[in-house]
């Protein structure tokens, strides 16, 4: 027979184990998503009044499947990280059915680990992506509006 405060704790456990999940994926989609637009952004910059300031940009993946698959290359990027985090996933939601007070600590502690690497990656793509803009005009010298096109 179970008593009442195992049966808590193992509740508590689940419960983080369902958040830790959820964050995960939140965090898996702000990476891709992130990587789609730098990957796919415009490659032409524009004066205000659409003369051309450069063309030529090109957003760049740098990590491991930038590495592997080519630096330019979306669906290695998004299709790699995605495999990658379905394999985590995977292998924690496995060490979390096996029970054990440390293979479920074990479990939800990748998780966490991988949401912190997979949010860090997505925030330095939207950081990236919103200092494009003043980086290119600090190297071309021009302080106005600057307008993307393909």
């Amino acid at each position: 027979m179970v008593s009442p405060e195992t049966e808590k704790k193992s509740d508590k456990t689940g419960r983080i184990f369902k958040v830790s999940n959820a964050t995960f994926l939140s965090a898996t989609v702000l990476d891709m998503k992130s990587t789609v637009d730098i990957l796919n952004h415009p490659t032409c910059a524009h004066r205000a009044d659409y003369t051309v300031l450069t063309c030529g940009y090109r957003g760049i993946e740098k990590g491991w499947t930038g590495k592997m698959f080519g630096k330019r290359n979306v669906t290695a990027a998004v299709v790699g990280n995605t495999l990658l985090n379905a394999g985590i996933a995977y292998t924690s939601w496995k060490l979390y059915q096996r029970g054990g007070k440390w293979n479920r600590k074990f479990a939800t502690a990748l998780l966490l680990f991988k949401t912190a690497d997979n949010a860090m990656a997505g925030f330095r793509n939207v950081r990236y992506s919103a200092d494009l803009d003043h980086n290119l005009g600090t190297a071309m010298d021009y302080s106005g509006r600057i307008h993307w096109s393909h």
